[in-house]
């Protein structure tokens, strides 16, 4: 899967106020998985509507 976020302080609010919570409840408290995460700067984007933004 890949996302694109405009920022990373919007990626972080996005996990503190929807995706831990979630996973919290989901694993009852055990230990979640941790994520592989990669960064990259992003050179272009297709779009489904086929657009090309660069």
């Amino acid at each position: 899967m890949i996302e694109v976020w405009e920022s990373q302080e919007q990626l972080d609010h996005y996990n503190r106020t929807v995706v831990w919570p979630l996973s919290e409840r989901l694993f009852g408290g055990g230990e979640m998985p941790t994520p592989t995460v990669e960064e990259f700067d992003v050179r272009g984007l297709v779009v489904p509507t086929g657009g090309v933004f660069v």
